[in-house]
């Protein structure tokens, strides 16, 4: 192996807006509402190019949660976006060109993970596949109970994921 192939030229912590919650609600002995950012990584990797881990949030989010049982999660969770307004503009506010995004790794399907997919058409996605299964097969109100809106997906999604097996992984890291 090439040792280049190891060696990181940048990592940014980035974010795209954030939530609040009241933070009794979120296990907090703080009273009022506490905020929990949406922070995503981007890497720059000498001969694997730029990645991403998560995209934060993004305007798709309202768009998905207009609705009964999406507004929900808006109601609960209360989104403010970043000035930037999603990953994409939080990039080139970086100096960092967006289109050269060649993987977005997916830690878990909640919206400020995934709500800034569709910035990057051409991003290979790599996911975990057993989570998102067991997301698909229940209700919409299930759905977003678990935290998750099926419309921040990109409509081409499988076709870009590469979908790793949850044996891939470290015991008690299941669905979130």
């Amino acid at each position: 192996m090439d040792s280049n192939s190891q060696v990181l030229t940048s990592v940014r912590f980035l974010q795209a807006g954030y939530c609040t919650q009241s933070g009794r609600l979120a296990g907090s002995s703080e009273r009022g509402r506490i905020r929990f950012y949406a922070v995503f990584l981007c890497i720059e990797h000498p001969v694997h190019g730029l990645s991403l881990i998560d995209t934060g949030y993004s305007p798709l989010f309202f768009e998905a949660t207009q609705r009964f049982p999406g507004r929900l999660y808006r109601c609960l969770t209360p989104v403010h976006l970043s000035e930037h307004h999603d990953a994409r503009g939080c990039l080139l506010a970086a100096g960092i060109d967006p289109d050269a995004v060649r993987r977005i790794f997916v830690t878990h399907y909640h919206a400020d993970h995934v709500a800034g997919l569709h910035c990057f058409p051409q991003a290979e996605f790599i996911c975990r596949h057993e989570p998102l299964l067991s997301l698909q097969q229940q209700s919409t109100l299930q759905q977003v109970r678990h935290g998750f809106l099926k419309d921040l997906l990109p409509t081409d999604f499988a076709e870009r994921a590469t979908m790793l097996a949850d044996q891939q992984f470290v015991s008690g890291t299941g669905l979130l």
